[in-house]
């Protein structure tokens, strides 16, 4: 299953937040080569795509987004996204 999460930080996103997305999503896949982190231009959000195991959504989201929120500093919110479709190559989005 693939998940994305896009994290609205609290100031604009500089290196050290696509560090912590990167750390946040590697220490909830097993499947690292997967990991896409994408800065949004001109907003303070930044995203992380990654597969996980399958799982239902209601069982992970909550550990998903904690996991988030206890790792990247300026955190203000989240949304998040479950797919079970392949990601394409890079550039054609998941």
């Amino acid at each position: 299953m693939i998940v994305s999460i896009t994290v609205a930080l609290t100031v604009p996103a500089v290196e050290k937040h696509r560090r912590q997305m990167r750390e946040a999503a590697q220490s909830l896949t097993n499947a690292k080569k997967s990991i896409e982190i994408l800065q949004h231009t001109g907003e303070s959000k930044i995203t992380a795509r990654f597969i996980i195991p399958t799982a239902r959504h209601d069982e992970i989201v909550d550990y998903v987004a904690r996991t988030f929120w206890n790792i990247i500093e300026d955190y203000s919110d989240c949304s998040i996204g479950f797919s079970t479709e392949p990601c394409r190559k890079r550039g054609q989005g998941c």
